[in-house]
């Protein structure tokens, strides 16, 4: 189905447990966030196919006794692999960076 459509489409809703049982190999963010709040069920996910999309993007939304917040980030695929985005190799180099004290380089 996903294949096919000429609209986006959701392909998944649920948890972030779930989504990381079901997409192992994607939705880091769902991860991240899920890690951060603390609760991978409290965390809501919704996975989307738009084959007009040009870039991955990713909505947070958060509410709390101090209001509401949504962030949206969109980052180009990588060239190299499309199935990520481009700025996840310097994300890793950055949080790796942050783990050893010192910047880290790949030569």
């Amino acid at each position: 189905r996903v294949r096919t459509t000429d609209a986006p489409l959701e392909i998944f809703h649920g948890s972030a447990r779930d989504a990381a049982r079901f997409f192992p190999r994607s939705l880091n963010v769902a991860a991240t966030v899920a890690f951060a709040v603390g609760d991978f069920d409290l965390v809501e996910v919704s996975l989307v196919a738009d084959p007009e999309a040009e870039l991955t993007t990713h909505v947070i939304e958060a509410e709390g006794p101090t209001g509401r917040y949504r962030f949206e980030v969109a980052n180009r695929p990588s060239p190299e692999n499309p199935r990520t985005s481009g700025v996840v190799p310097h994300a890793v180099l950055r949080s790796l960076s942050v783990l050893v004290g010192r910047p880290v380089r790949i030569v």
